[in-house]
């Protein structure tokens, strides 16, 4: 009986123990009440919810806010991205940097995070139609068709972007994206209609089987020597099409009425089911080969010609009308290069400068100097540039050149202060010197202060320029 008692009061003593942290005693329960600051600061009614666009360009950002619920201000947000080759987040900036999607989440520092995600999708960047021309700029292009149009360097990608050209622009200064255009080189100028791009935003690479046109086109890395503007044709942007297959080691140029007319369209070497959409119309396409010579800094130009025995005839010609009945043809450059010899249309005048002052190129008319194939004008001192010197028509029928041009009024000068010119020199002897097609000369300049000489033993050596 007495060992009963002791177990009763001992379990008597520990519930009056536990009673000090304060307790309700019932009949059959002890209940505890916890006072404890230590345990986690969030419960299950905290939400967390992120507002903002879920649209952002390459190269663009837009701002996501997030939000918790309840507030408490102590509480920090942190913001991660499921995909940073897509897009970057930073404290709620997203940044695009390339096409696709990414998921953002954004999670509270609480000891039991709270969290919540928005799927953002980054698209093509949004068209800029400056004009920059007056400023720095790529290249200058005249837009000869209705069409906002847009451009790439090469083929088609929100990294390959330059900027937009507006309907009927006469000269736009395209955008200098020093990252596109580091140093002076030749690239596709790729152009696609803007509503091709919007429709293909989400992804740009399926435009590269889609050109509007395609143009050989140059940068030239010194500002005062980037003066070429190219043209786009106004046949361009039809309901027929044009369908080139260049399996050959050659780029080739699309000229209308001529192997000098107006270009319609590039394709680069091996290139399969390039597409021009063009008007309906008669056509006379002749096929045109370009290259950069790097010896010379040059673009040079070559057209195809037949062969017949030991004669060449007239240059090669495709012949077709496009309308409703036939709006489409295929043409195969391999057919261009069968039985043909490559004719150069120029001769090449290069002038190295070693006098104290830029010099220029002029003919005739010395208002204005002439520029090479890559823009330049103003050969500075210690450069060198190449100009071409265009053969003479035999005539429009057969579309051949002479083999030489003779000319009197190739001069050169120099560039004095408040960029005035005075003729220094004059490449030209007495009487007529004739320039051979595919040869190249050399002229050297020197002299001190703003006189010039030039050494007329030039034109008495040429080298051949090679296709």
């Amino acid at each position: 009986m007495k060992n009963k008692m002791n177990v009763m009061c001992g379990v008597m003593c520990v519930a009056i123990v536990l009673c000090v942290g304060g307790c309700q005693i019932g009949d059959n329960d002890i209940k505890v009440n916890s006072n404890d600051s230590d345990t986690a600061k969030t419960t299950s009614s905290a939400k967390v919810s992120i507002a903002g666009e879920d649209t952002v360009g390459v190269g663009e950002q837009i701002t996501l806010t997030a939000a918790r619920t309840p507030v408490d201000n102590s509480i920090n947000f942190l913001w991660s991205s499921s995909d940073q080759s897509v897009a970057t987040v930073d404290n709620g900036v997203v940044t695009g940097i390339g096409q696709g999607t990414a998921i953002i989440t954004v999670s509270t520092d609480e000891d039991v995070p709270v969290t919540a995600t928005k799927t953002i999708r980054v698209t093509a960047p949004a068209i800029d139609y400056t004009n920059y021309i007056t400023g720095n700029r790529s290249i200058t292009v005249r837009n000869n068709t209705s069409k906002n149009l847009v451009a790439f360097k090469g083929n088609p990608s929100a990294a390959n972007l330059i900027s937009g050209i507006p309907a009927s622009a006469t000269n736009h200064g395209l955008k200098l994206d020093k990252t596109l255009f580091a140093n002076s080189t030749d690239f596709i100028l790729f152009v696609v209609t803007e509503e091709d791009y919007k429709a293909n935003a989400n992804n740009l690479e399926l435009l590269s089987n889609k050109p509007f046109t395609r143009l050989y086109a140059y940068y030239n890395d010194n500002a005062n020597n980037n003066n070429m503007v190219y043209p786009i044709s106004s046949k361009l942007g039809g309901n027929c099409h044009i369908i080139l297959n260049n399996m050959t080691s050659y780029n080739v140029e699309l000229r209308r009425d001529g192997i000098d007319g107006e270009t319609l369209g590039y394709s680069a070497a091996n290139t399969v089911n390039t597409t021009f959409a063009v008007d309906a119309d008669e056509y006379y396409l002749f096929p045109v080969f370009r290259k950069f010579d790097k010896s010379s800094g040059e673009i040079i130009t070559a057209y195809p010609k037949y062969i017949s025995g030991d004669s060449i005839g007239e240059a090669v010609v495709n012949i077709f009308d496009l309308n409703t009945s036939t709006p489409n043809v295929e043409l195969n450059a391999k057919d261009w290069i069968k039985d043909i010899k490559f004719a150069p249309s120029a001769a090449y005048l290069r002038i190295k400068n070693q006098s104290a002052n830029g010099v220029s190129l002029y003919k005739g008319s010395l208002s204005t100097a002439l520029t090479t194939s890559t823009g330049g004008a103003i050969i500075n001192t210690g450069s060198e540039m190449t100009f071409e010197v265009k053969m003479k028509r035999k005539s429009d029928v057969n579309q051949e050149y002479n083999e030489y041009e003779e000319e009197t009024d190739y001069r050169i000068g120099n560039k004095v202060n408040s960029g005035k010119y005075i003729i220094s020199g004059d490449t030209s002897p007495s009487g007529k010197f004739a320039f051979y097609a595919g040869k190249m000369y050399t002229v050297i300049v020197t002299g001190t202060g703003t006189g010039i000489n030039i050494d007329t033993s030039w034109m008495d050596t040429s080298t051949d320029v090679l296709f």
